[in-house]
């Protein structure tokens, strides 16, 4: 099967919201040490197309940085990032496949070893990965058939090439000025992430609480629904939620929650590196009311600060 084959049914993609469902590009890596492949993957959301690697230009003094060329795609110049580095393995120049990926409104391109497979499978049956794991570039893993698939945090992975990206939007970030207390529950379940979010609301001075899962998210949700009830909305002021996330991904989350009355007047939004329209429109659906861009501290401080005042 070609590469171009692999996306055939992405359109029925856009039905998957509030269905717990997801759509995995599952690519291999080799480790030189074990002489063996292992299975990585990525939202199907995330990717824009994969091919072989064409001739890149490569970048000098770029050995040990995990950046190793540029791309001239359709008009755009595009980085190139060598996967299997962040993963703790040999930075390499040259690999078999190229898969070109969009979110947070950036394209880049992630060299891998080998493309597989498109895989759809229920986000309950993914599983929080070990703490340990990848260096917290491995977010979750999935069983698919007879192997353990790693769903890569690739958002974490342009955070570690440019760390200090978001320094100065932080910096703009203000204390809110409210006299009211104010709760912010959010879920998600990357670390970079989870660490931005905390950043965020600390110099805005607000209160939160968070789960790594969608989930645990919506049972302590609805644990605070039962100790509150009608007094609800005087405790919990704002509920944020990642897209994708292990056991049960952030569609779902909102669609639960929307469902629920004890939440009316609760605003839930949206925050995923996910950037195109079409998400947006899918956490339209889902009764979202609102959609961030995610690692936009600015945007997100500005959004649910509206919403304090």
């Amino acid at each position: 099967m070609s590469h171009s084959d692999y996306f055939d049914r992405v359109n029925e993609t856009t039905n998957l919201a509030g269905s717990n469902k997801l759509e995995l590009l599952i690519f291999e890596l080799f480790d030189d040490d074990t002489k063996t492949y292992n299975s990585y993957g990525i939202n199907v959301f995330k990717v824009r197309e994969v091919m072989e690697t064409p001739a890149l230009t490569q970048l000098p003094n770029s050995q040990g940085t995990g950046m190793v060329g540029m791309l001239r795609l359709r008009g755009s110049i595009i980085p190139m990032i060598d996967l299997p580095f962040f993963m703790g393995l040999e930075q390499k120049d040259r690999r078999d496949c190229l898969i070109i990926t969009e979110y947070n409104n950036h394209v880049q391109g992630f060299l891998v070893d080998r493309i597989d497979d498109i895989v759809r499978l229920d986000w309950d049956l993914v599983k929080p990965a070990p703490a340990a794991m990848g260096g917290n570039l491995v977010t979750a893993v999935a069983e698919v058939g007879e192997r353990l698939v790693m769903i890569v945090d690739v958002e974490a992975i342009l955070s570690r090439i440019n760390p200090t990206e978001h320094d100065s939007e932080l910096n703009e970030v203000n204390k809110l000025e409210t006299e009211k207390s104010h709760l912010v529950y959010f879920a998600e379940d990357s670390k970079t992430a989870q660490g931005l979010i905390m950043s965020t609301l600390e110099k805005m001075g607000v209160a939160y609480r968070s789960a790594e899962n969608g989930r645990d998210a919506y049972n302590a949700l609805l644990a605070m629904a039962e100790e509150h009830g009608k007094d609800l909305k005087n405790h919990l002021t704002v509920i944020l939620t990642d897209l994708e996330m292990p056991e049960m991904d952030g569609f779902t989350l909102v669609k639960l929650i929307k469902e629920d009355r004890r939440f009316d007047g609760i605003p839930v939004f949206i925050q995923s590196s996910l950037s195109g329209d079409s998400n947006r429109e899918l956490g339209k659906k889902v009764g979202a009311d609102g959609y961030i861009d995610k690692f936009n501290p600015v945007k997100l401080a500005a959004t649910i600060g509206a919403y304090m005042k």
